[in-house]
C-alpha cells in the first residue's frame, strides 16, 4: 500500500513539473520590424507581465483548490479512521494527525510566500 502511494505521488509530482516548468512566450508581433516600417513604436512590456501573474495566479489558485480538497479528505479519512480504532491504535492516528498537521501548514505557508513573491514581482515590473 506505502509503494503504491509514493509511486501515485511521484506521478503526479512529475506531472506538476511538466506542466509548471512550460514557459509562456510573450512575443509581440514582428511584421516589419526587419525592413525599418516600425521604427518609433514602442512595444508595451506591463501587458506580458500582467499576462504572466496571472497565469501564476490562477496556478496557484488550482493547486490550493486541490490541495484543501485533499485534505478535507484525508482529515475526514482519519477522523473515521480514528473513531472506529480501538484505543491502541488512537495513539498512532494521533501521530498520523500531527503529521498532517505540520504538512497542511508548510503547504499553505509555501503557497503564501509564492502569492508574496508573485505580487512583489507584479508591483515592480518584473
Amino acid at each position: 500500500m506505502k509503494k503504491r502511494i509514493i509511486k501515485i505521488l511521484f506521478v503526479v509530482a512529475v506531472i506538476l513539473g511538466i506542466l509548471l516548468s512550460a514557459h509562456t512566450v510573450l512575443a509581440s508581433d514582428v511584421t516589419g520590424l526587419f525592413d525599418g516600417s516600425t521604427v518609433g513604436t514602442e512595444v508595451d512590456p506591463s501587458k506580458g507581465i500582467e499576462l504572466t501573474t496571472d497565469v501564476i495566479g490562477k496556478i496557484l489558485s488550482v493547486i490550493r483548490i486541490v490541495a484543501v480538497s485533499l485534505a478535507i479528505v484525508v482529515l475526514t479519512y482519519l477522523g473515521i479512521k480514528y473513531m472506529m480504532a480501538a484505543p491502541s491504535e488512537k495513539a498512532d492516528i494521533k501521530k498520523q494527525y500531527v503529521t498532517f498537521v505540520i504538512g497542511v501548514v508548510v503547504f499553505v505557508a509555501a503557497t503564501t510566500i509564492l502569492d508574496v513573491i508573485k505580487n512583489f514581482a507584479a508591483q515592480i515590473g518584473v
